[in-house]
Protein backbone atom coordinates (compact mmCIF):
# COMPACT_ATOMS: atom_id res chain seq x y z
CA UNK A 1 0.00 0.00 0.00
CA UNK A 2 1.23 3.47 -1.13
CA UNK A 3 2.17 6.37 1.44
CA UNK A 4 -0.75 8.00 -0.70
CA UNK A 5 -3.47 5.25 -0.02
CA UNK A 6 -2.60 5.06 3.57
CA UNK A 7 -3.19 8.32 4.40
CA UNK A 8 -6.32 8.74 2.39
CA UNK A 9 -7.96 5.54 4.11
CA UNK A 10 -11.41 6.17 4.97
CA UNK A 11 -11.37 6.38 8.85
CA UNK A 12 -12.88 3.63 11.18
CA UNK A 13 -16.15 4.23 12.91
CA UNK A 14 -13.93 3.97 16.19
CA UNK A 15 -11.94 2.20 18.46
CA UNK A 16 -13.01 -1.38 18.31
CA UNK A 17 -11.72 -5.09 19.21
CA UNK A 18 -10.82 -6.15 15.61
CA UNK A 19 -9.95 -2.17 14.43
CA UNK A 20 -6.58 -2.47 12.54
CA UNK A 21 -5.01 -3.68 9.18
CA UNK A 22 -6.86 -6.35 7.84
CA UNK A 23 -3.27 -8.32 6.99
CA UNK A 24 -3.37 -8.28 10.83
CA UNK A 25 -6.21 -10.93 11.21
CA UNK A 26 -5.87 -13.32 8.27
CA UNK A 27 -4.76 -16.00 10.64
CA UNK A 28 -8.03 -17.90 10.28
CA UNK A 29 -7.93 -21.16 11.60
CA UNK A 30 -10.96 -23.09 9.95
CA UNK A 31 -8.35 -24.92 7.60
CA UNK A 32 -5.70 -27.24 8.52
CA UNK A 33 -1.96 -26.66 8.96
CA UNK A 34 -0.17 -26.49 5.57
CA UNK A 35 2.93 -27.62 5.62
CA UNK A 36 5.93 -24.53 5.00
CA UNK A 37 9.18 -24.96 2.95
CA UNK A 38 12.07 -24.46 5.27
CA UNK A 39 15.78 -25.45 5.23
CA UNK A 40 15.59 -25.15 9.13
CA UNK A 41 13.65 -28.14 10.73
CA UNK A 42 14.66 -28.04 14.40
CA UNK A 43 14.96 -25.07 16.85
CA UNK A 44 19.02 -23.76 16.66
CA UNK A 45 18.83 -23.03 20.39
CA UNK A 46 16.55 -25.63 21.69
CA UNK A 47 16.67 -28.81 19.28
CA UNK A 48 13.09 -29.55 18.85
CA UNK A 49 11.17 -29.67 16.24
CA UNK A 50 9.80 -26.48 14.94
CA UNK A 51 6.20 -25.77 15.09
CA UNK A 52 4.01 -23.88 11.92
CA UNK A 53 0.19 -23.24 11.39
CA UNK A 54 -1.83 -22.42 8.62
CA UNK A 55 0.90 -22.34 6.47
CA UNK A 56 3.05 -19.76 8.40
CA UNK A 57 7.02 -19.98 8.11
CA UNK A 58 7.89 -22.34 11.23
CA UNK A 59 8.65 -21.09 14.69
CA UNK A 60 10.36 -22.70 17.67
CA UNK A 61 7.02 -22.66 20.42
CA UNK A 62 9.33 -23.20 22.95
CA UNK A 63 11.91 -20.06 22.83
CA UNK A 64 9.73 -18.44 20.04
CA UNK A 65 12.63 -18.49 17.61
CA UNK A 66 11.81 -17.65 13.98
CA UNK A 67 8.04 -16.27 15.31
CA UNK A 68 10.21 -12.82 14.36
CA UNK A 69 10.58 -14.15 10.43
CA UNK A 70 8.48 -11.54 8.26
CA UNK A 71 5.86 -12.71 5.90
CA UNK A 72 5.98 -10.31 2.72
CA UNK A 73 2.58 -9.73 0.68
CA UNK A 74 2.20 -11.72 -2.06
CA UNK A 75 3.02 -9.54 -5.25
CA UNK A 76 4.95 -7.55 -3.13
CA UNK A 77 7.98 -5.77 -5.52
CA UNK A 78 11.50 -5.64 -3.77
CA UNK A 79 11.07 -1.98 -2.65
CA UNK A 80 7.67 -3.09 -1.22
CA UNK A 81 9.96 -5.91 0.48
CA UNK A 82 12.87 -3.49 2.04
CA UNK A 83 10.54 -1.29 3.44
CA UNK A 84 8.04 -3.67 4.98
CA UNK A 85 10.65 -6.04 6.63
CA UNK A 86 12.61 -2.57 8.24
CA UNK A 87 9.66 -1.64 9.63
CA UNK A 88 8.25 -4.76 10.55
CA UNK A 89 11.15 -5.03 12.30
CA UNK A 90 11.07 -2.17 14.46
CA UNK A 91 6.88 -2.88 15.09
CA UNK A 92 8.03 -6.69 16.45
CA UNK A 93 10.68 -5.24 18.70
CA UNK A 94 8.59 -2.40 20.02
CA UNK A 95 4.99 -4.81 19.93
CA UNK A 96 7.21 -7.78 22.49
CA UNK A 97 8.88 -5.26 24.31
CA UNK A 98 5.45 -3.08 25.57
CA UNK A 99 3.75 -6.54 26.35
CA UNK A 100 6.85 -7.64 28.10
CA UNK A 101 7.22 -4.28 30.09
CA UNK A 102 3.30 -4.71 30.65
CA UNK A 103 3.98 -7.94 32.19
CA UNK A 104 6.03 -6.42 34.76
CA UNK A 105 3.95 -4.03 35.68
CA UNK A 106 0.56 -4.01 35.01
CA UNK A 107 -0.98 -0.89 32.77
CA UNK A 108 -1.99 2.51 34.78
CA UNK A 109 -3.96 5.01 32.84
CA UNK A 110 -2.00 7.18 30.58
CA UNK A 111 -3.14 10.85 31.58
CA UNK A 112 -1.32 13.27 30.00
CA UNK A 113 1.79 11.53 29.48
CA UNK A 114 4.76 12.50 27.10
CA UNK A 115 3.07 11.19 23.63
CA UNK A 116 -0.19 13.14 24.93
CA UNK A 117 1.28 16.07 25.35
CA UNK A 118 3.63 16.00 22.13
CA UNK A 119 0.36 15.25 20.00
CA UNK A 120 -1.49 17.71 21.65
CA UNK A 121 0.92 20.56 20.68
CA UNK A 122 1.41 19.61 17.26
CA UNK A 123 -2.47 19.77 17.14
CA UNK A 124 -2.24 23.42 18.51
CA UNK A 125 0.95 24.41 16.62
CA UNK A 126 -1.25 23.21 13.47
CA UNK A 127 -4.89 24.69 14.30
CA UNK A 128 -2.75 28.14 14.92
CA UNK A 129 -1.19 27.91 11.78
CA UNK A 130 -4.34 26.97 9.93
CA UNK A 131 -5.70 30.44 11.22
CA UNK A 132 -3.45 32.47 10.55
CA UNK A 133 -3.74 31.45 6.60
CA UNK A 134 -7.39 32.01 6.88
CA UNK A 135 -6.53 35.00 8.77
CA UNK A 136 -4.20 36.46 6.18
CA UNK A 137 -6.37 35.74 3.54
CA UNK A 138 -9.39 37.55 5.04
CA UNK A 139 -6.86 40.42 5.65
CA UNK A 140 -5.50 40.63 1.79
CA UNK A 141 -8.98 40.88 0.52
CA UNK A 142 -9.90 43.08 3.71
CA UNK A 143 -6.59 45.91 2.92
CA UNK A 144 -6.07 45.89 -0.55
CA UNK A 145 -9.26 44.74 -2.81
CA UNK A 146 -8.32 43.66 -6.36
CA UNK A 147 -8.37 40.86 -8.90
CA UNK A 148 -5.00 39.57 -7.30
CA UNK A 149 -5.61 40.15 -3.68
CA UNK A 150 -8.83 38.46 -3.93
CA UNK A 151 -7.70 35.32 -5.75
CA UNK A 152 -4.57 35.25 -2.99
CA UNK A 153 -6.49 35.58 -0.13
CA UNK A 154 -8.94 33.46 -1.34
CA UNK A 155 -7.27 30.39 -2.00
CA UNK A 156 -5.78 31.06 1.11
CA UNK A 157 -8.80 31.09 2.66
CA UNK A 158 -10.20 27.70 0.86
CA UNK A 159 -7.11 26.10 2.01
CA UNK A 160 -7.60 26.52 5.37
CA UNK A 161 -10.99 25.23 5.47
CA UNK A 162 -9.82 22.45 3.51
CA UNK A 163 -7.68 21.36 6.54
CA UNK A 164 -9.72 22.00 9.40
CA UNK A 165 -10.32 18.05 10.87
CA UNK A 166 -13.92 16.86 9.35
CA UNK A 167 -15.74 16.00 12.70
CA UNK A 168 -17.15 12.32 12.65
CA UNK A 169 -20.48 11.74 11.99
CA UNK A 170 -22.62 8.63 12.38
CA UNK A 171 -22.08 5.71 9.98
CA UNK A 172 -24.59 5.29 7.32
CA UNK A 173 -23.36 1.72 7.28
CA UNK A 174 -25.36 1.11 10.83
CA UNK A 175 -28.62 1.52 11.91
CA UNK A 176 -29.71 3.18 14.86
CA UNK A 177 -31.67 1.19 17.89
CA UNK A 178 -33.96 3.55 20.18
CA UNK A 179 -34.24 3.45 24.10
CA UNK A 180 -37.28 2.68 22.99
CA UNK A 181 -37.14 0.04 20.62
CA UNK A 182 -34.37 -1.83 22.82
CA UNK A 183 -35.50 -1.14 26.38
CA UNK A 184 -33.30 -4.43 27.50
CA UNK A 185 -30.28 -3.40 25.47
CA UNK A 186 -30.06 -0.11 26.71
CA UNK A 187 -30.77 -1.53 30.70
CA UNK A 188 -27.63 -3.77 30.02
CA UNK A 189 -25.21 -0.68 28.38
CA UNK A 190 -26.16 1.64 31.33
CA UNK A 191 -25.47 -0.88 33.82
CA UNK A 192 -21.85 -1.41 32.22
CA UNK A 193 -21.29 2.26 31.89
CA UNK A 194 -22.14 2.73 35.81
CA UNK A 195 -19.74 -0.18 36.58
CA UNK A 196 -16.88 1.18 34.79
CA UNK A 197 -17.42 4.60 36.23
CA UNK A 198 -18.85 6.46 32.81
CA UNK A 199 -21.89 7.98 31.20
CA UNK A 200 -23.32 5.64 28.60
CA UNK A 201 -23.68 6.45 25.02
CA UNK A 202 -26.29 8.47 23.61
CA UNK A 203 -26.74 5.92 20.42
CA UNK A 204 -27.11 2.03 19.74
CA UNK A 205 -26.17 1.80 16.24
CA UNK A 206 -26.10 -1.96 14.77
CA UNK A 207 -24.60 -3.55 11.70
CA UNK A 208 -23.56 -6.54 10.16
CA UNK A 209 -19.34 -6.48 11.09
CA UNK A 210 -17.52 -9.16 13.25
CA UNK A 211 -16.82 -6.16 15.49
CA UNK A 212 -17.89 -3.64 17.60
CA UNK A 213 -16.62 -0.21 18.39
CA UNK A 214 -17.07 3.05 20.34
CA UNK A 215 -16.59 6.77 19.20
CA UNK A 216 -18.03 10.61 19.62
CA UNK A 217 -19.44 12.25 16.54
CA UNK A 218 -20.52 15.74 16.11
CA UNK A 219 -19.48 19.12 17.84
CA UNK A 220 -21.49 18.01 21.08
CA UNK A 221 -18.94 14.90 20.79
CA UNK A 222 -22.22 12.25 21.74
CA UNK A 223 -21.55 9.21 22.43
CA UNK A 224 -22.08 5.97 20.11
CA UNK A 225 -21.94 1.89 20.82
CA UNK A 226 -21.47 0.63 17.24
CA UNK A 227 -22.53 -3.09 17.67
CA UNK A 228 -21.28 -5.43 15.01
CA UNK A 229 -24.23 -8.33 14.92
CA UNK A 230 -22.01 -10.83 13.42
CA UNK A 231 -20.25 -10.67 16.33
CA UNK A 232 -22.57 -9.76 18.96
CA UNK A 233 -24.89 -12.82 17.95
CA UNK A 234 -22.11 -15.25 18.81
CA UNK A 235 -21.51 -14.30 22.14
CA UNK A 236 -22.48 -15.99 25.55
CA UNK A 237 -23.94 -13.31 28.23
CA UNK A 238 -20.61 -13.13 29.94
CA UNK A 239 -18.65 -12.38 26.85
CA UNK A 240 -21.20 -9.62 25.91
CA UNK A 241 -20.37 -8.40 29.36
CA UNK A 242 -16.82 -8.27 28.52
CA UNK A 243 -17.11 -6.41 24.75
CA UNK A 244 -19.58 -3.91 26.40
CA UNK A 245 -16.70 -3.42 29.52
CA UNK A 246 -13.89 -3.18 26.73
CA UNK A 247 -15.68 -0.47 24.66
CA UNK A 248 -17.06 1.59 27.10
CA UNK A 249 -13.22 1.28 28.76
CA UNK A 250 -12.05 3.41 26.27
CA UNK A 251 -14.28 6.80 27.70
CA UNK A 252 -12.31 6.44 30.80
CA UNK A 253 -8.59 5.02 30.09
CA UNK A 254 -7.02 8.23 28.85
CA UNK A 255 -7.37 7.27 25.19
CA UNK A 256 -5.59 9.86 23.24
CA UNK A 257 -7.11 8.80 20.00
CA UNK A 258 -10.59 9.96 21.51
CA UNK A 259 -9.68 13.15 22.07
CA UNK A 260 -11.15 15.83 19.61
CA UNK A 261 -7.84 17.69 19.87
CA UNK A 262 -5.62 14.60 18.41
CA UNK A 263 -7.29 15.05 14.95
CA UNK A 264 -5.47 17.90 13.91
CA UNK A 265 -2.26 16.17 14.53
CA UNK A 266 -3.37 12.76 12.92
CA UNK A 267 -5.28 13.94 9.57
CA UNK A 268 -3.82 17.80 8.80
CA UNK A 269 -0.53 17.47 7.61
CA UNK A 270 -1.92 14.08 5.29
CA UNK A 271 -4.92 16.55 3.79
CA UNK A 272 -1.84 18.81 3.10
CA UNK A 273 -0.32 16.25 1.58
CA UNK A 274 -3.00 15.25 -1.10
CA UNK A 275 -3.90 18.65 -1.42
CA UNK A 276 -0.44 19.78 -2.72
CA UNK A 277 0.15 16.82 -4.87
CA UNK A 278 -0.67 17.63 -8.62
CA UNK A 279 -2.87 15.49 -10.45
CA UNK A 280 -2.45 14.24 -14.09
CA UNK A 281 -4.29 16.37 -17.01
CA UNK A 282 -5.81 14.39 -19.46
CA UNK A 283 -5.34 15.16 -23.08
CA UNK A 284 -3.29 18.02 -22.35
CA UNK A 285 -1.09 20.02 -24.72
CA UNK A 286 3.11 20.05 -24.13
CA UNK A 287 3.20 22.92 -22.33
CA UNK A 288 0.58 22.02 -20.09
CA UNK A 289 2.35 18.53 -19.90
CA UNK A 290 5.60 20.21 -19.18
CA UNK A 291 4.41 22.51 -16.60
CA UNK A 292 2.90 19.90 -14.89
CA UNK A 293 5.84 17.55 -14.60
CA UNK A 294 7.73 20.51 -13.51
CA UNK A 295 5.63 21.37 -10.40
CA UNK A 296 5.59 17.37 -9.21
CA UNK A 297 9.60 17.55 -9.73
CA UNK A 298 9.21 20.44 -7.58
CA UNK A 299 6.27 19.81 -5.25
CA UNK A 300 7.06 15.73 -4.50
CA UNK A 301 9.84 16.20 -2.06
CA UNK A 302 7.01 18.65 0.08
CA UNK A 303 4.65 16.11 -0.34
CA UNK A 304 6.54 12.59 0.37
CA UNK A 305 8.29 14.89 3.66
CA UNK A 306 4.18 15.76 4.46
CA UNK A 307 3.37 11.84 4.26
CA UNK A 308 6.37 10.71 6.07
CA UNK A 309 5.41 13.59 9.01
CA UNK A 310 1.84 12.28 9.04
CA UNK A 311 2.86 8.34 9.34
CA UNK A 312 5.31 9.16 12.19
CA UNK A 313 2.61 11.07 14.16
CA UNK A 314 0.19 8.47 13.45
CA UNK A 315 2.51 5.91 14.29
CA UNK A 316 3.19 7.60 17.58
CA UNK A 317 -0.69 8.11 18.14
CA UNK A 318 -1.44 4.04 17.75
CA UNK A 319 1.75 2.75 19.83
CA UNK A 320 0.43 5.06 22.63
CA UNK A 321 -3.34 3.79 21.73
CA UNK A 322 -2.19 0.03 22.01
CA UNK A 323 -1.80 0.59 26.39
CA UNK A 324 -5.41 2.16 25.90
CA UNK A 325 -6.33 -1.36 24.09
CA UNK A 326 -4.35 -3.37 27.84
CA UNK A 327 -6.41 -0.96 29.58
CA UNK A 328 -9.71 -2.03 27.95
CA UNK A 329 -8.85 -5.28 28.07
CA UNK A 330 -8.11 -5.40 31.94
CA UNK A 331 -11.71 -3.32 32.13
CA UNK A 332 -13.10 -6.17 30.43
CA UNK A 333 -11.84 -8.53 32.91
CA UNK A 334 -12.81 -6.67 36.13
CA UNK A 335 -16.34 -6.65 34.69
CA UNK A 336 -17.14 -9.92 32.87
CA UNK A 337 -14.46 -11.86 34.62
CA UNK A 338 -11.07 -12.74 33.19
CA UNK A 339 -12.77 -16.07 31.79
CA UNK A 340 -15.07 -14.52 29.69
CA UNK A 341 -12.71 -11.47 28.49
CA UNK A 342 -10.32 -14.29 27.80
CA UNK A 343 -12.77 -16.31 25.50
CA UNK A 344 -13.48 -12.81 23.66
CA UNK A 345 -10.32 -12.44 22.81
CA UNK A 346 -9.30 -15.92 21.94
CA UNK A 347 -12.30 -15.14 19.39
CA UNK A 348 -10.20 -12.15 18.10
CA UNK A 349 -6.89 -14.89 17.72
CA UNK A 350 -9.41 -16.90 15.35
CA UNK A 351 -9.00 -14.10 12.68
CA UNK A 352 -11.29 -14.37 10.08
CA UNK A 353 -12.14 -17.41 10.89
CA UNK A 354 -14.89 -16.52 13.45
CA UNK A 355 -16.06 -14.48 10.60
CA UNK A 356 -16.44 -17.34 7.57
CA UNK A 357 -17.90 -19.76 10.13
CA UNK A 358 -20.83 -17.22 10.75
CA UNK A 359 -21.40 -16.42 7.19
CA UNK A 360 -21.06 -19.93 5.83
CA UNK A 361 -24.34 -20.38 9.19
CA UNK A 362 -26.06 -17.09 7.65
CA UNK A 363 -25.53 -18.61 4.25
CA UNK A 364 -27.22 -21.68 5.35
CA UNK A 365 -30.40 -19.20 5.95
CA UNK A 366 -29.51 -20.10 9.97
CA UNK A 367 -30.44 -17.99 12.74
CA UNK A 368 -28.13 -16.32 15.41
CA UNK A 369 -28.23 -20.05 17.69
CA UNK A 370 -26.95 -21.52 14.97
CA UNK A 371 -24.76 -18.91 14.66
CA UNK A 372 -23.39 -19.94 18.22
CA UNK A 373 -23.46 -23.58 18.25
CA UNK A 374 -21.27 -23.53 15.29
CA UNK A 375 -18.68 -21.10 17.23
CA UNK A 376 -18.52 -23.55 20.30
CA UNK A 377 -17.98 -25.89 17.89
CA UNK A 378 -15.17 -23.81 16.45
CA UNK A 379 -13.81 -23.35 19.83
CA UNK A 380 -14.18 -27.09 20.89
CA UNK A 381 -11.67 -28.29 17.65
CA UNK A 382 -8.91 -26.26 18.99
CA UNK A 383 -6.29 -28.09 21.65
CA UNK A 384 -4.82 -26.02 23.95
CA UNK A 385 -1.42 -26.50 22.48
CA UNK A 386 -2.19 -25.50 19.23
CA UNK A 387 -4.26 -22.13 20.97
CA UNK A 388 -1.15 -21.12 22.52
CA UNK A 389 0.76 -21.84 18.91
CA UNK A 390 -1.71 -19.56 16.88
CA UNK A 391 -1.78 -16.84 19.80
CA UNK A 392 1.78 -16.87 18.93
CA UNK A 393 0.97 -16.60 15.35
CA UNK A 394 -0.30 -13.54 15.79
CA UNK A 395 2.61 -11.94 17.24
CA UNK A 396 3.91 -11.82 13.60
CA UNK A 397 0.79 -11.11 11.89
CA UNK A 398 -0.29 -8.45 13.81
CA UNK A 399 2.77 -6.16 14.54
CA UNK A 400 2.94 -3.37 12.64
CA UNK A 401 3.95 0.43 13.23
CA UNK A 402 0.23 1.20 12.08
CA UNK A 403 -1.51 -1.31 14.38
CA UNK A 404 -4.64 -0.03 16.04
CA UNK A 405 -4.25 -2.75 18.48
CA UNK A 406 -1.93 -5.05 19.97
CA UNK A 407 -1.56 -8.78 19.08
CA UNK A 408 -4.84 -10.61 19.84
CA UNK A 409 -2.73 -13.31 21.57
CA UNK A 410 -0.94 -11.23 23.39
CA UNK A 411 -3.56 -9.21 24.92
CA UNK A 412 -5.11 -12.98 25.65
CA UNK A 413 -1.85 -13.82 27.82
CA UNK A 414 -1.47 -10.95 29.65
CA UNK A 415 -5.35 -11.50 30.97
CA UNK A 416 -4.16 -14.72 32.19
CA UNK A 417 -0.72 -13.51 33.35
CA UNK A 418 -2.74 -11.27 36.10
CA UNK A 419 -4.87 -12.55 39.05
CA UNK A 420 -8.46 -14.41 37.68
CA UNK A 421 -11.40 -12.23 38.08
CA UNK A 422 -14.82 -13.02 39.03
CA UNK A 423 -17.70 -11.60 37.17
CA UNK A 424 -18.59 -8.14 38.75
CA UNK A 425 -21.81 -7.67 36.14
CA UNK A 426 -23.44 -10.71 35.53
CA UNK A 427 -25.96 -11.00 32.44
CA UNK A 428 -28.44 -14.28 32.84
CA UNK A 429 -29.40 -16.44 29.78
CA UNK A 430 -32.53 -14.63 30.04
CA UNK A 431 -31.55 -11.36 29.87
CA UNK A 432 -29.69 -11.52 27.26
CA UNK A 433 -32.61 -13.70 25.50
CA UNK A 434 -34.38 -10.44 25.44
CA UNK A 435 -31.94 -8.66 24.00
CA UNK A 436 -32.06 -10.68 21.04
CA UNK A 437 -35.44 -10.42 21.16
CA UNK A 438 -35.46 -6.90 20.59
CA UNK A 439 -32.57 -6.95 17.83
CA UNK A 440 -34.27 -9.87 15.76
CA UNK A 441 -35.69 -6.98 13.05
CA UNK A 442 -31.95 -5.66 12.77
CA UNK A 443 -30.82 -9.89 12.74
CA UNK A 444 -33.45 -10.13 9.83
CA UNK A 445 -32.33 -7.52 8.08
CA UNK A 446 -28.18 -8.06 8.39
CA UNK A 447 -28.17 -11.88 8.20
CA UNK A 448 -28.27 -11.53 3.76
CA UNK A 449 -25.02 -8.59 4.62
CA UNK A 450 -23.15 -11.36 7.13
CA UNK A 451 -23.77 -14.17 4.54
CA UNK A 452 -22.15 -12.47 1.48
CA UNK A 453 -19.71 -10.34 3.39
CA UNK A 454 -16.20 -11.03 1.94
CA UNK A 455 -14.04 -11.55 4.30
Amino acid sequence: MSLASLLSAPARPGTGLLDGSRAAQNAAVVAPPVATRSAVTMCPRCDVALVTEVGAAPWCEGCEWGLERYEPPVGAGWSARWLGRLSYRVAYRATVAKFRGLQRSAPTRPGFGPVRLAVYGISLVLLLLTAALAGCGVWLIATNPNVATIGVGGAAILVAITLIPPVNRLDRDHDPVTRDEAPALYALVDRVAAAIGTRPPSVIAVSSDFNAAVTQYGLRRRRVLYLGLALWGVLTPQQRVAVLGHELGHFVNGDVRHGLLARPAMVTLGRLARLLNPGRARNAGALVAVSELLLRVVMRPVVIGLMLAQLGIQALVLRDGQRAEYLADLGAARLAGTAAAVEVLDLMVHGEGGHTTVASQARAGNGVQAWRIAIAELRARQTAARMHRLRQLTVRREASLLATHPPSGLRSLLLEAGPWLDPAVRLTPDESERVDAELARHYQRFRRDIAHTRV
